[in-house]
């Protein structure tokens, strides 16, 4: 099997990943095995193949990592196959590799804990108003600063 040759890396949501996409022809057994000792050969995060065979329309990826917080198996239960967070495989059908290659990636740049900060999402500077402050007052300064107000209604319980 020619893998290197067929080899790229991506540097997504911090993780060095190696993406690999080949035809095959007929069964080829313990591709879990060759996805593994990839991922060990080229020193990466994570490694995904991604395989075509005879059947148009249809890839079988299998994806390998040694790294803490990026989930093999729930990205491949999004892909509807399944795993464990070091390895998992989905079989993918009408896709082309490609597709395939960037629904991978879209998925790790999700799957990343802690993606957003409170800081990217707070508002700046911080202002605030004194108790005397109508609500008409305060619902006219929210807007004024472009802060979302929400319509909240107290439930009795």
């Amino acid at each position: 099997v020619r893998y290197a040759e067929n080899e790229h890396r991506a540097k997504v949501n911090g993780y060095q990943i190696s993406f690999n996409k080949l035809h095959i022809e007929g069964h080829v057994g313990n591709l879990s095995v060759v996805v593994h000792m990839y991922r060990e050969i080229m020193n990466v995060d994570a490694a995904f193949g991604i395989f075509t065979g005879r059947s148009p329309g249809k890839c079988i990826v299998i994806g390998r990592s040694v790294a803490d917080g990026l989930d093999i198996g729930s990205i491949m239960r999004s892909m509807g196959g399944g795993g464990h967070p070091g390895a998992g495989s989905a079989m993918i059908q009408g896709a082309n590799p490609d597709a395939v290659e960037d629904m991978i990636k879209d998925l790790i740049e999700g799957n990343q804990q802690s993606s957003v900060q409170i800081s990217d999402v707070m508002s700046f500077p911080v202002f605030t108003v004194s108790s005397d402050t109508t609500m008409e007052q305060v619902a006219i300064l929210l807007r004024q600063k472009a802060v979302p107000v929400f319509r909240w209604q107290m439930t009795e319980s």
